[in-house]
């Protein structure tokens, strides 16, 4: 296999090796980030157990179940979504502090109808770009809401917090 293919296709995974080693020599962060480092972490494991099974799948002998990784694509959506929600709740971003439990719950209804009536959580064929869609939606507006925020505020020089940069 070509190097530069072998590079691309692992990118997911060695891609996240670069905050990992930051968090590493950096390991004091500070509370609001804790939903990013477990983000970091749970994504790292899910990227790297989904090349695994896409490359090694034959040479490991994985159940018939475990042949498709988009199973772990599906789970790291929900998981994204639920990691930087509860880190726009701790930075205090008033409208998602108001309307997080509305879309939560929607989001939880959309999760179990879809995957119960429309999709299969490990299709065969594609991960979910109902679900991609409507996670990345809802983070957007989460996104704009903190910029709305932050303008709102008087005070300047905390605008180009930690938050900002993770927000950005």
């Amino acid at each position: 296999m070509n190097i530069l293919q072998l590079t691309l296709d692992w990118s997911e995974v060695w891609a996240l090796l670069i905050p990992l080693f930051v968090l590493l020599i950096n390991t004091k962060q500070p509370a609001i980030f804790k939903p990013v480092v477990w983000y970091v972490i749970i994504a790292f494991i899910i990227n790297l157990g989904g090349n695994i099974i896409a490359d090694y799948k034959t040479e490991l002998h994985l159940p018939e179940w475990l042949q498709r990784n988009v199973f772990l694509y599906n789970l790291h959506s929900i998981l994204r979504y639920a990691c930087f929600t509860w880190f726009f709740l701790l930075i205090k971003v008033p409208f998602v502090v108001r309307i997080n439990r509305y879309i939560s719950i929607f989001l939880l209804l959309f999760i179990i109808i879809n995957f119960s009536l429309f999709e299969e959580f490990n299709s065969g064929e594609h991960i979910s770009g109902k679900l991609l869609t409507i996670e990345a939606f809802v983070l957007l507006i989460y996104c704009i809401a903190y910029y709305l925020n932050i303008m709102g505020e008087e005070q300047q020089s905390e605008k180009y917090s930690g938050e900002f940069w993770i927000v950005t």
